[in-house]
């Protein structure tokens, strides 16, 4: 085994080596190894176990005889063949079911190429993406396997240039490109958040929209977080070494499977120096590039929304944590925000010494408080986070945990609240506190629902959840969602507190009308769910209202509605919840209808058992 010294040699040698010419490398090695035999040893092994992934990834998938175009994978008529590669194709596809309109992105990995470990572990992570909903993440629809065995994914079809392409194309300025690379970011911030490592970063799987909107793609080898290391130790191949882009992977990933979040912190380095392009005589770009891309992945940012915000820093003129410059540097920063006023101050030499003293004394004093405060935002945020959706899921399957449960909702409620009050409240920050104010009245009161019988307050939590959705406007912010279920569950209190049968209807009218303005492109696995919230208020109304025909016909469009979910969402929990709703609805109408015969009463004990 070689010492960690020559390993670290031998890394840094190989970035290098990839920027050579293959015909030149030999002579290129023997020069840069001379006098040291085991540098050479392990630098020639890694330079072949180079070959043999490039062999698996190109030369292996294009000796396998090339399938023939499909005219239909899944759901979805192929339109055309988008492109090709070592690993398989990329096609356009349209929806050819009928029940909506939707032109997608299908790729289809090319049968032979991976085992049947590497398929299951494919399977397994493709429902892990399904979940990453994100403005900047092409969305991820359904997956499956072709006839032929071959696994695919149906994606969000971009309409778009690679990133770095569409940034000269339409000259960019520093600016532009920092805020660019700060929604790349927040793209992959989400994803680790969401305990998913992307592995591949590069600016070819960035792509950027006519209207300038960034896209993440190609997690077709992402993992999630707490997977790591635990297929890759029992298997000589992983779905991670199926692509991996030179110049722009961690070097842990040339040596080991099994990386952690910095690798993506890593490949996010790369790809600001290749944005920025400048000629590195900036300080500040420097010292934010080497911290992350450092060898050692723990000396690397610690998360991505810490470099994220050394670019902001960079850009307005704060200081940049990377930089190590003692107080003069938090001093000249100071001066370079607020030139004018240290220009008048300057009449006296004595006075401009001591203001500055003073001045960087308060600034150091400030920032400190500034971080510290951060720190703390930062905590209540996780906190809340944890008691409403972990914690209170896990109290749910303890019996006697009613008292527990209401401590721990009004314990979150205030944390809730004073998030949900600060004056630097992001949009992300608004959509997950009315989330946790949904969660909060869904514990305390929503009807036909296990809750605390707390109906008034329940309806105070729903009334702060809408007017927080309802004050986000930037359209890219996907409210739709949140903002109908909110509706829908107010509705049930409006029907079952104080039978306000109309009001309730005016609700759920606006949650349905809110949902049918999503585009069906744009619709995910959460819009699916909420639709489902909106049909249970309306069977909900339409069963006090004494409506039993309209009962009837809601459970049966609900069945209906749910079996058409996308494909990794209809297996889930929420589905089989709706589907179950579905069925006692309509047991309950064919129990109620006007003089039933003996024959149509039999038909009622089935369908109850049918909805347990």
């Amino acid at each position: 085994m070689s010492d960690p010294d020559t390993e670290r040699k031998t890394l840094a040698l190989f970035q290098q080596m990839l920027d050579i010419v293959e015909k030149d490398r030999d002579a290129w090695i023997e020069a840069q190894t001379e006098g040291q035999p085991a540098l050479r040893v392990r630098l020639v092994a890694m330079r072949e176990a180079d070959r043999r992934t490039a062999l698996h990834t190109g030369g292996f998938g294009n000796a396998i005889e090339e399938e023939t175009e499909p005219t239909r994978i899944g759901a979805y008529r192929i339109v055309e063949l988008i492109g090709r590669g070592g690993m398989g194709a990329v096609y356009r596809g349209k929806r050819a079911t009928g029940d909506f309109d939707r032109q997608v992105a299908i790729k289809v990995i090319k049968a032979g190429l991976l085992s049947e470990l590497l398929i299951d572990r494919f399977r397994r992570e493709r429902q892990t993406l399904a979940g990453l909903i994100h403005p900047n993440i092409a969305q991820l629809y359904d997956g499956g396997e072709t006839e032929s065995g071959s696994p695919y994914i149906v994606m969000e079809l971009i309409d778009g240039l690679p990133l770095l392409q569409w940034a000269d194309e339409h000259g960019l300025t520093l600016a532009d490109r920092q805020r660019t690379f700060r929604d790349i970011c927040s793209a992959v911030a989400f994803a680790h958040g969401n305990l998913v490592v992307h592995r591949d970063l590069s600016p070819s799987n960035v792509l950027v929209t006519r209207e300038g909107q960034v896209k993440l793609i190609d997690f077709g080898i992402a993992k999630p977080v707490d997977t790591l290391g635990l297929d890759d130790a029992t298997s000589s191949a992983s779905i991670g070494s199926l692509s991996l882009t030179p110049g722009y992977a961690a070097p842990e990933r040339r040596i080991s499977p099994q990386v952690s979040t910095a690798a993506d912190i890593y490949s996010l380095g790369k790809i600001l120096e290749k944005l920025i392009h400048e000629d590195g005589a900036d300080p500040e770009l420097r010292a934010i590039l080497a911290k992350a891309t450092e060898e050692n992945p723990a000396d690397r940012y610690q998360t991505v929304d810490a470099l994220s915000n050394d670019v902001a820093n960079w850009q307005t003129g704060l200081p940049v944590g990377a930089v190590r410059g003692g107080r003069c540097y938090f001093a000249r920063k100071f001066v370079g925000r607020n030139r004018a006023a240290v220009i008048a101050a300057s009449a006296g030499l004595a006075l401009l010494v001591g203001a500055l003293v003073l001045t960087t004394f308060a600034y150091n004093r400030a920032e400190a408080a500034r971080d510290a405060e951060e720190a703390r935002f930062e905590e209540l945020r996780s906190l809340a986070h944890y008691m409403l959706f972990d914690h209170n899921d896990r109290l749910e399957r303890i019996v006697g945990s009613v008292k527990a449960r209401v401590e721990l909702a009004d314990r979150a409620q205030t944390y809730l609240s004073q998030l949900a009050a600060s004056p630097r409240a992001s949009d992300s920050l608004k959509i997950e506190a009315a989330q946790g104010f949904i969660k909060l009245a869904r514990i305390r009161g929503v009807p036909v629902e296990p809750n605390l019988g707390n109906r008034d307050q329940a309806e105070v939590n729903l009334v702060e959840a809408i007017r927080l959705l309802e004050a986000i406007t930037d359209p890219a912010v996907e409210t739709a969602p949140d903002l109908a279920t909110a509706l829908a569950l107010r509705a049930m209190i409006e029907l079952h507190g104080a039978g306000e049968i109309e009001e309730s209807g005016r609700t759920i009218a606006r949650a349905a009308s809110i949902l049918g303005g999503v585009p069906r492109v744009r619709r995910s696995p959460r819009w699916f769910i909420s639709r489902g919230d909106v049909r249970k208020a309306q069977l909900e109304q339409a069963a006090i209202d004494g409506r039993i025909p309209d009962v009837l016909r809601l459970a049966d469009v609900l069945e209906r509605e749910t079996a058409n979910w996308p494909e990794p969402s209809r297996a889930s929990h929420a589905a089989a919840l709706d589907r179950g709703y579905a069925a006692y609805w309509r047991a309950f109408s064919l129990g109620r209808r006007d003089a039933p015969t003996d024959a149509q009463m039999a038909e009622v004990v089935p369908a109850y058992r049918e909805a347990e």
